[in-house]
C-alpha cells in the first residue's frame, strides 16, 4: 500500500495523492515569493509513480486546486494541463478547496470505495459501511520538526490510527511547497482526524517515530 519515500498509495489498481493544491504559486507572489509553477514536476512524479506502481488510474484526494473559492484562468489551465499530462484515468475526490472543480471536470466525487478502503479528502463526516476496514484522508498536510545538526527541519509524515475501530491513514501533501502542520504542536483537522486515537508517526521512509502523545514535551 505504502511507497517508500514518497507521499502516496496503491490500493488494488489506484495511486493515491492528496492536496496538490495546484496555484498556489499565485498566493506566494502576492506575498513577495516568486515560485515557478509547479504543474510540470507534478506531472513527471506522478507519471513516474503510476509507472513504478503499474496503476491504471490516478486518484487526487481533495485539494487539487489552491484558490478558495474562485478559480483564476492560469489555475484553470494549469488544472487542465496536468489532467491531460498524467498517463493514466485520473479521479478527483472534492476537497474543502475545490469549490468550482464540477465545472471544469466531469465525474468529481465525494468519496470513493475500493474494497474495505475508504477515501476521502477528510474534512466532512465519512459515509461508512460495515465493510470498511480502513479510511485514507488528507486535508491536514502532517509534518513533523526534528533537530539535526544543521537546526530545526520539517519533514512530511504519514499519522496512522484508529476511528470508530477502523484503521486511518492521513497521507501527506504530494505537492513539495505546501507547507504543512507539526503534529506535535497543534491538533488535526476534520471529522475523522480529530477523533483518531493511538496516532502513530512514520517517515516517509517507514521509520516509526512514536505516538503524538509519546512525543509530544
Amino acid at each position: 500500500m505504502f511507497i517508500t519515500n514518497e507521499p502516496a498509495l496503491k490500493v488494488g489498481k489506484f495511486l493515491i495523492i492528496s492536496d496538490l493544491h495546484i496555484g498556489v504559486e499565485y498566493e506566494y507572489w502576492k506575498r513577495g515569493f516568486f515560485i515557478p509553477s509547479q504543474v510540470d514536476d507534478l506531472i513527471e512524479r506522478s507519471n513516474a509513480l503510476l509507472k513504478r506502481t503499474r496503476a491504471r488510474t490516478l486518484v487526487i484526494n481533495g485539494d487539487f486546486k489552491h484558490n478558495i473559492p474562485s478559480m483564476k484562468f492560469q489555475e484553470i489551465k494549469d488544472l487542465k494541463k496536468f489532467v491531460s499530462g498524467v498517463n493514466a484515468e485520473v479521479k478527483i475526490i472534492m476537497g474543502n478547496h475545490d469549490g468550482g472543480i464540477r465545472r471544469v471536470f466531469d465525474g468529481v466525487v465525494n468519496d470513493l470505495t475500493v474494497g474495505s478502503v475508504y477515501i476521502c479528502h477528510g474534512h466532512m463526516k465519512p459515509k461508512l459501511t460495515s465493510n470498511i476496514k480502513t479510511i485514507v484522508i488528507g486535508h491536514n498536510h502532517p509534518m513533523i520538526a526534528l533537530n539535526d545538526i544543521a537546526g530545526r527541519v520539517y519533514k512530511k509524515v504519514w499519522v496512522i490510527g484508529e476511528y470508530e475501530k477502523r484503521k486511518v491513514i492521513v497521507m501527506p501533501a504530494f505537492n513539495p511547497i505546501i507547507g504543512g502542520k507539526n503534529v506535535l504542536e497543534s491538533g488535526l483537522m476534520g471529522p475523522i482526524a480529530r477523533r483518531m486515537k493511538n496516532k502513530k508517526v512514520y517517515l516517509l521512509g517507514g521509520t516509526y517515530l512514536g505516538t503524538i502523545d509519546e512525543m509530544r514535551p
